[in-house]
Formats: structure tokens, sequence, C-alpha cells
């Protein structure tokens, strides 16, 4: 009997032909060779299936063609229902993995026996200033667990059977990676964060398209409350500027009523609006050296505002929801 691989590692496709490749030679490139790389292809409409198809005799990868385009978490599971594997990576096409990505997996699983999931942290594939400022924020915030440290899409690994039975990605447009988990958690299942294990994955390269990608992720947030138990840092965003918008409305009438009032309530809005923005310049230089990520430097200069208009829109996303929108495919929206 064919002995099974250690790990399953799992990504979807749509329509990634201008950078599914460097993911797979990534994953090939791996110092740990005990896997087997699953490779599903959701019904895409460019050459994805055509780049895929070159990979056919290599006997680590299995590739699942569709012909019908899903949500992304179906065919996660769908490739999990097909996998042999122990223990199930996950990344995402956009996405470059280290050589010791799976070694590292295999160490932490190894050091902490009673975790049903590992997660890690991203770096930015990409070295633009806009790209860079982006995931810099999302570090610092995480680090000071500011916004929560949940499982990331493109850089989790999960003990097989413990992932069915939390259900696996629960089949949603948006959220499933945070609900899957919640879900886990919810069961006593044990999750570890490990900022060792990092992946490069793709970020927004223009302020356009970062502020499209956190109107959607505020609505995702907004398309879980009714499954979460609360977590303060899960709204500690859209309470933040529920205040600030109060206080800016509160500052404008005051301007029509009393000349004092309107002083007080515009040192208040600007220092509500502005000290954030300078604690996190500080905190980003801060963050740096001791990172050691010097080419993230160039970023500093759009950490003194980007993070808060990007917020902002994230804010505006989680209203939108709250009050009945409705999100686009996540499949569909693009970097």
């Amino acid at each position: 009997m064919k002995k099974k691989p250690h790990f399953s590692v799992i990504v979807a496709c749509y329509n990634e032909e201008k950078i599914i490749e460097r993911c797979i030679k990534s994953i090939l490139n791996q110092d740990f060779s005990d896997f087997e790389l699953v490779l599903i292809n959701d019904g895409s409409t460019d050459n994805t299936k055509q780049i895929l198809d070159k990979y056919k005799q290599n006997k680590k990868i299995v590739i699942i063609h569709k012909s019908t385009n899903e949500d992304k978490p179906k065919r996660i599971n769908e490739a999990v229902a097909a996998s042999k594997g122990r223990i199930i990576a996950v990344t995402d096409a956009d996405s470059i993995v280290p050589k010791n990505w799976l070694s590292s997996f295999k160490k932490e699983f190894e050091k902490y026996s009673e975790a049903a999931a590992i997660g890690g942290v991203y770096e930015s594939a990409e070295q633009d200033a806009v790209s860079l400022a982006g995931n810099m924020f999302e570090r610092i915030f995480m680090d000071t667990g500011l916004i929560p440290n949940l499982l990331p899409g493109a850089n989790s690994a999960y003990k097989k059977q413990d992932f069915i039975e939390s259900g696996g990605y629960p089949l949603r447009k948006w959220g499933a990676d945070a609900m899957i988990d919640l879900n886990m958690r919810k069961t006593g299942k044990k999750i570890r964060i490990s900022r060792n294990i990092k992946v490069k994955t793709g970020y927004p390269k223009t302020v356009k398209a970062s502020l499209k990608r956190k109107f959607v992720w505020g609505g995702g947030l907004a398309s879980i409350l009714d499954g979460t138990k609360f977590r303060l840092n899960f709204l500690l965003r859209p309470a933040y500027y529920t205040v600030l918008c109060f206080i800016c409305i509160a500052t404008i009438f005051s301007y029509f009523v009393n000349q004092f009032a309107f002083l007080i309530s515009l040192i208040l809005f600007l220092t509500i609006l502005l000290l954030p923005s300078l604690a996190l310049s500080v905190l980003s230089i801060f963050w740096i050296l001791k990172e050691k990520k010097y080419a993230y430097s160039k970023a500093l200069p759009l950490m003194l505002f980007l993070p808060t208009v990007q917020e902002f829109s994230y804010f505006i996303g989680f209203l939108y929801v709250m009050s009945g929108g409705k999100l686009e495919n996540a499949w569909r929206q693009k970097k």
C-alpha cells in the first residue's frame, strides 16, 4: 500500500494565469519532501487550466478541474476531500511560500501537539509603497492584539481530522477564513499563530484598490457577527470611526451655536483623528528596526494617512453590510 503523504497542500485557483506558476514553484521547492500538492481550478476562463496541465506528469501534484465557477470555500473543501495527507496546508494562488514552509509547520505541530491548526503571518509579495504600508499596518496591529489573530487563509495548516470535525470551510462568500477559526475554537480545539511562519502574498498596489479591499473586509466582518462570540478587538475599528463621526457632526453643529464649544469640539476631533496616525508612524519605525525590514521604510510617509483612510473604508463596508447591503463574491474581487 502506498504511504500517505504527511502534508496535502491545497491551492484553489480562479483566473490566476499571471501568478499561479510562481506559487507552484515555491511549493515544489520545499526542503520537506513528504507532501502532495492539490490544485483545484474553479472554472477559470483564462489560461489557468493550460498552465496547471503542464504539471500533470508530476507525481506530487493532483489537478482537479471544475467546469463551473463556485465559491472558494466549496472548492477548498472538495480539494481536502480528495487529499490523502494527514495535515492540510492551505495557501493562495497569489502567494509565495518559503523553502521551509512545510518543515516549519511540522516543527510547530510537534512542539504543540495539542494544536488542531496552526497559522502564520503575511509579508508583502510586492515591494511598492502601498503594498508594504498595507502589510506593515496589519502586522503591527496583529502583534499588539488590536485586530484579531485569526488563521490566515493563505498561510494555515490543519490536522485533517480536526478540519473535518469542524465542518471545513463554511460555504459563504466572505468571512470563511475567520469562521473556520471561530468554529474550531467553539468546539474546544486549540489554535496557534506562529510569527515565524511567513508567506509572501499579494497586497493592493494602488490606494483605490486598497480601499476597495478594506471595504469588502469590513463587510466581511459584519457578515460573520451573527455567529460570532463577542470579541472587543473585532469591533474596535467600527467603534473608533463611530465616535469620530459623532464628534465631527457635533463640531459642525457647534460652529453655528457657540464659538468656544466649536473650538473644543474641533480640538477633540483633530486629536482623535491625528493622534493614532502619529502613534502608528512611530510604531512603524520601531517595527522596521525590530524586524529588520528596512525595505519597508519607503512606506513610512504613507503611514501618516493611508491606514486612517483605509480603515474608514473598512468602517463604511461594515455599515453597508450591517444595513443590508450585499458583497460581491470573494472570487470576483481583484487587487
